[in-house]
């Protein structure tokens, strides 16, 4: 995969980055479902700055029986910043492990729980003015855990409602990125059929 980022505003964060990946994937049918894909991102400005990124993106569902699934995620990926960098490339990078257990309860109705990890670090440092005045300058080092589950009714074979309760808790090296708090939502999902070889 080949990519071009243009920011007509500010040229200084225009680049490209080559993403290069294989791996495998299991049907949905199969005892193990999922894919693994693992690769290398190379990010490059176009002023010549650059970063080189292990990628990885993995997930895997074991069907237990047909009512009961476990499963879980693991993704590492650079992408750019939204904030100023005073660092190498505006880059950050990601990695999210997520483990989930599902469970129907009737033959429609299901319950699932889970819990993840992501971690965000800056490439370099984050320039940035507070609402309260002055200037922070220093590395993003993002720690966010999340523990949740959702109760549903499936329709059909690919069409979910639920709702979700979720705590967060976020620690960052930036004082006003920190957040803890409970979130409760109502959740609607479509599953597309799966691609076929």
């Amino acid at each position: 995969e080949e990519a071009w980022y243009r920011f007509p505003n500010l040229p200084a964060r225009d680049g490209r980055s080559t993403l290069a990946y294989g791996g495998f994937r299991t049907d949905a049918s199969a005892l193990i479902g999922g894919f693994v894909l693992a690769g290398m991102r190379w990010f490059r400005l176009d002023s010549g700055a650059g970063r080189n990124v292990v990628y990885a993106d993995v997930s895997a569902t074991w069907n237990i029986s047909f009512k009961t699934k476990l499963g879980g995620l693991y993704r590492r990926d650079a992408d750019y910043s939204s904030l100023a960098m005073s660092g190498p490339t505006p880059t950050n990078l990601g990695e999210r492990v997520e483990a989930f257990v599902e469970k129907f309860l009737t033959r429609s109705v299901y319950l699932r729980l889970y819990a993840r990890q992501y971690r965000l670090v800056s490439d370099g440092d984050v320039v940035l003015v507070p609402p309260e005045g002055g200037l922070v300058v220093g590395e993003r080092n993002d720690r966010i855990r999340e523990a949740g589950g959702e109760l549903g009714y499936q329709f059909r074979s690919r069409i979910r409602a639920g709702i979700n309760v979720s705590y967060t808790d976020r620690v960052s090296s930036i004082q006003t990125f920190g957040v803890e708090g409970l979130l409760a939502g109502f959740t609607l999902q479509y599953n597309p059929p799966q691609p076929t070889f």
